[in-house]
């Protein structure tokens, strides 16, 4: 399975232990440092080859690491979503010596219960790691178990090492198809394996999705020492693109020639040489992610919903995306008043009596303060509604709720409930699957929840369950209301 599909260089990646997610250490999305190599998406047969020269040139040696534009990223352990997804910059560049740095020696460490991650540095005088550990922390992710240990024996469809006959050593020629369409004809001359070879892919209309399609040839070669590449492919239909280049890379970590990639209307040349890397790593390196908030009124409420999102220029195949994701867990602050966003980047405010002065949002160590305004007439009124009252004065409300029906089948519990004023509603209780709460405004909803995999059992097994259901109020500005109610279910066995 492809996870990552970003036309850069990602490496060294590690799963949280509650495999929810990834962590690339060594990530250059949105630097433009490989994107002369990868922009032109394209299934390749001969990577190894010129990846080794490149490893070589580029990062094989802590001089060399040290002008990459690499950081550690932050993705779902989904990947990317076909390049759409950057990546959170868990320790962002601040213009001084250390910097975070792959994990070259070892594999990123997490915390068993994956709220935090130890990640490796490297200085740029000393070119060695800080004399300090440095630790990434999640405090607005729960502490969860770690995922079992899965086996990692090959099943039986896989070839002993005695059967197995890959491309190293081969001297053949073989064609295969595209999975929509078209050919690639790979000619193999490799007789001494990786010490002498040379290899040939010619494509003619290949296609794996049958909307675009690759013709032209790649060579790759290693004849007494240097690895030679020289690319000739262009590319048709939904995408087009083309990969034009002749370069060589030496054993002492040298290179000479030049390749331009393109991908619909994007283009891209290089390599730069490391002196020129040298001097630009660090205006590359991420700083601080920039927030964007957003203010407006609910309704006829005094209520003022802010929304908090990140954005990162540069996502996507073609780099030239957004990619826009709400902000969990920042600090909303105006005046003496403050709230956290939820999962949906979203927190709410009561607008009276607070001065019309700028609103303040801080998201941890990763994202720049932020500041905004409160939109217009949300802090105009000084009254304030009495002691227990929610909602704008003089329109108070003292927050109420019903439950005014509450039924247990063998799928979950179902409830209709009556709130006055807005808030977050919950259900809860033994039995049931817990989830998060959802704000909504006032009258009469409906809450639901699935019977949890024991449950369920119990209810297949002996024929009835019972739970303890609680319906869970928290009105906007107000403190939390509970209501409880005991539901049972039957069914009939072999009926």
């Amino acid at each position: 399975t492809r996870l990552t599909a970003y036309p850069e260089w990602e490496e060294d990646m590690s799963f949280s232990p509650d495999g929810k997610s990834m962590l690339a250490t060594i990530d250059s999305q949105t630097r433009h440092y490989l994107d002369w190599a990868s922009l032109m998406p394209f299934r390749g047969f001969f990577d190894a080859p010129w990846v080794a020269g490149l490893a070589i040139s580029h990062v094989s040696s802590a001089k060399l690491r040290s002008c990459a534009p690499f950081s550690s990223e932050l993705l779902p352990s989904t990947g990317d979503q076909n390049g759409e997804l950057v990546g959170q910059t868990l320790d962002p560049y601040d213009g001084g010596e250390i910097r975070d740095s792959g994990d070259i020696n070892g594999w990123p460490t997490w915390s068993p219960n994956s709220t935090a991650v130890a990640l490796s540095t490297q200085s740029f005088a000393t070119l060695k790691g800080a004399p300090y550990l440095l630790v990434a922390h999640f405090p607005n992710r729960q502490p969860t178990a770690p995922m079992p240990v899965a086996s990692s024996a090959p099943g039986s469809w896989a070839p002993t090492q005695v059967e197995y006959h890959g491309a190293i050593g081969a001297t053949t020629e073989i064609t295969l198809h595209g999975l929509a369409s078209g050919t690639v004809t790979l000619r193999y001359n490799n007789p001494l394996g990786i010490l002498s070879a040379e290899d040939t892919a010619n494509y003619v209309n290949y296609s794996d999705d049958g909307r675009s399609f690759v013709n032209g040839t790649q060579t790759v070669s290693n004849v007494g020492g240097p690895i030679h590449i020289v690319n000739d492919l262009t590319l048709s239909g939904e995408h087009t693109g083309s990969l034009h280049g002749d370069i060589t890379f030496n054993a002492d970590k040298t290179y000479s020639g030049t390749q331009t990639a393109t991908f619909d209307g994007t283009s891209a040349t290089g390599p730069e040489q490391p002196e020129q890397l040298c001097r630009e790593v660090k205006s590359k390196l991420p700083g601080r992610e920039q927030l964007e908030v957003s203010a407006e009124r609910i309704g006829e409420t005094e209520d003022v919903r802010v929304g908090v999102e990140s954005t990162r220029a540069g996502a996507g195949l073609d780099e030239r995306g957004v990619d826009r994701r709400p902000v969990l867990g920042a600090t909303v602050t105006v005046g003496g008043q403050t709230a956290s966003t939820d999962e949906d980047g979203v927190a709410v405010l009561h607008a009276v009596g607070l001065a019309a002065a700028p609103g303040t949002v801080t998201a941890g160590d990763t994202f720049a303060p932020a500041t905004f305004s409160l939109p217009a007439g949300a802090a105009t009124n000084p009254q304030r509604c009495g002691a227990g009252e929610v909602g704008g004065y003089p329109s108070c409300v003292k927050p109420s709720l019903t439950i005014l029906r509450a039924h247990l089948t063998r799928r979950g519990a179902v409830f209709r409930v009556r709130v006055n004023s807005p808030g977050k509603l919950r259900l809860i209780g033994g039995g049931l699957v817990d989830r998060e709460g959802r704000l909504v405004s006032a009258g009469s909803r409906r809450l639901s929840s699935s019977l949890t995999k024991r449950a369920r059992r119990k209810l297949r097994r002996t024929g009835t369950v019972k739970v303890a259901a609680t319906v869970r109020f928290m009105p906007t500005g107000g403190t939390r209301i509970s209501r409880h109610a005991r539901l049972s279910t039957k069914v009939t066995r072999g009926g």
